[in-house]
């Protein structure tokens, strides 16, 4: 979701600066659904769709990632034309610039997603609607035992790689993500087949799954390869769902933290939990099932301590794990030189809007000013934190500390 609630309208330099820093920040795997749209496009003309048809299913550039979890279609559209050549000459330079970093592009495979419209072009073919994600229409899916799958996939595969290359290891694709219907859909065979699908046109991929709100269901993981598997548990911070589910029932898995919820610009996260807790999944872990540690934040440009803490802890042992420590060595290379009141200042904060929650789950905090006006207004946020865990007193408190280093710290563009 950082593709659109931060990266929607980037240029070329926006994303080389934020390639370099995840590069330097030992980012291997990452995410690259630009361009899809261009695969998209060039599939559904394949096999009849007109362009005011094709530009229906296909959203604004803004709600891609909703679009690609199967949460909605055309939504915010049409895209234009010159729009989608540039989206998909902007994924060309990305993915170069990720090849010469040493990062894996994590691109998106077919897994049946398909257009509602396709059913009336098709009606003898196995398409399940998956009816609606809040008050938008889903895209329905076709499922993979009919031949118009293999059909579908052996053009979007070709126009892809021809598009972006043949150097593909990863895909992404969400079934059921945040709903969906199972209904009369064998769960487990669907996943073998799409996965077979995968390795039919790109041998040795891996299927990367969001470990998030149940999924990947349980049935859909036996349905898999472990081998060509990886889940992403996003939530890492907030729950131990991997250790619920057995290590997602024995499945390559990635502990990460979403921490940041809608894009909003706040100020939280668990820190001591999200240098903690990875190595305490890595001393469990079986098999060598725990693959490494990522980020999924959904929106960036705020809170970089949670990210800079949540992937510098890959670099760390379990001896090493002290907020005391890093926050020493993050005074010092934040703001280029040592300050008794920010070290004080931050001690409050880590025990407040950077502590470790009792109750998990709900996000950081937001400002009141960002609430939509009412008179009974409970939460800034649909899903915001809706009562304090932390005595707010202590953020004055460390303003009016942080504030005593100005002097010091007055070249400091990060301190300011």
């Amino acid at each position: 979701q950082t593709y659109n609630y931060t990266y929607s309208f980037y240029n070329g330099t926006d994303f080389e600066w934020e390639l370099d820093w995840l590069a330097l920040n030992g980012v291997t795997l990452m995410l690259a659904p630009m361009g899809t749209e261009f695969v998209w496009q060039k599939t559904l003309s394949a096999i009849g769709f007109s362009d005011k048809e094709i530009k229906d299913f296909i959203p604004g550039q803004a709600f891609t990632a909703w679009w690609l979890m199967g949460n909605l279609e055309g939504w915010g559209g049409p895209l234009s034309d010159a729009t989608r050549q540039r989206q998909a000459a902007m994924q060309k330079k990305i993915l170069n610039r990720m090849e010469e970093l040493g990062i894996e592009p994590v691109l998106q495979g077919f897994w049946g997603m398909v257009p509602n419209l396709l059913q009336k072009k098709y009606p003898e073919a196995r398409i399940m609607g998956q009816g609606l994600w809040g008050s938008f229409q889903r895209p329905a899916v076709l499922l993979p035992e009919d031949p118009l799958f293999g059909r579908l996939a052996d053009i979007y595969y070709r126009v892809m790689q021809q598009t972006y290359g043949k150097d593909i290891k990863y895909f992404g694709g969400y079934l059921f993500h945040e709903g969906g219907s199972t209904e009369n859909i064998n769960v487990t065979e669907t996943a073998t087949l799409i996965q077979a699908s995968m390795q039919k046109h790109i041998p040795g991929s891996k299927w990367i799954l969001q470990g998030w709100s149940g999924n990947p269901k349980k049935e859909l993981l036996a349905g898999l390869n472990p081998a060509h598997s990886l889940v992403i548990d996003l939530f890492g911070e907030s729950g131990q769902i991997w250790k619920s589910t057995g290590e997602f029932y024995g499945t390559p898995w990635i502990w990460a933290t979403v921490n940041h919820f809608g894009g909003k610009t706040d100020m939280g996260g668990q820190l001591p939990v999200m240098i903690r807790d990875p190595h305490e999944a890595m001393k469990e872990s079986k098999n060598g099932l725990l693959q490494g540690i990522g980020i999924l934040p959904e929106g960036v440009m705020a809170n970089p301590v949670v990210y800079d803490w949540a992937l510098k802890t890959a670099w760390n042992t379990a001896d090493e794990v002290s907020t005391d420590k890093y926050i020493r060595d993050y005074i010092m290379y934040r703001y280029g030189a040592w300050n008794d009141d920010a070290y004080e200042a931050w001690q409050l904060l880590l025990q407040s809007v950077y502590g470790e929650f009792e109750i998990k789950g709900e996000g950081t905090f937001e400002s009141i000013f960002c609430a939509r006006p009412g008179m009974n207004v409970t939460s800034v946020s649909t899903w915001g934190p809706k009562r304090f865990q932390y005595d707010p007193q202590k953020l004055i408190d460390a303003l009016n500390i942080f504030r005593k280093a100005a002097e010091q710290y007055s070249g400091s563009p990060t301190y300011k």
